[in-house]
């Protein structure tokens, strides 16, 4: 696979508008065969939580079936920040979506490479 160009932080709750908006714009890209990585930081990790995906009334079932996409349009595993992780009290077991556990150092580091960085 090619290294991604496009890197989207997503930094929205589950509540907010832009949470969605990001998740479409990797989808929309991968579509598009443009090489894209997903990081979820702060209180986005709520979208990843298995916790909230399984409230019906904040309508996240639609969105767990859009993660699922990422294996198919080859998407590499969304980034979440170990200290994040810690500070949230969240395992990466509690997550609903496979995930590459970094520290923000290495995530700092990796972003530096991407031409592209989008921010929701």
């Amino acid at each position: 696979m090619t290294q991604p160009s496009l890197l989207v932080i997503q930094t929205a709750s589950v509540d907010d508008d832009a949470a969605l908006a990001a998740l479409d714009v990797v989808l929309s890209a991968a579509a598009l065969d443009i090489p894209v990585q997903m990081l979820f930081s702060d209180a986005a990790l709520s979208c990843l939580s298995a916790k909230v995906s399984s409230d019906p009334q904040l309508g996240v079932k639609s969105w767990q079936k859009k993660y699922q996409l990422f294996e198919l349009y080859d998407i590499p595993a969304p980034w979440v920040a170990l200290e994040d992780l810690d500070r949230l009290k969240l395992y990466e077991d509690e997550l609903s979506v496979p995930v590459a556990v970094k520290s923000l150092a290495e995530m700092a580091e990796l972003s530096a490479k991407f031409k592209h960085v989008m921010r929701f």
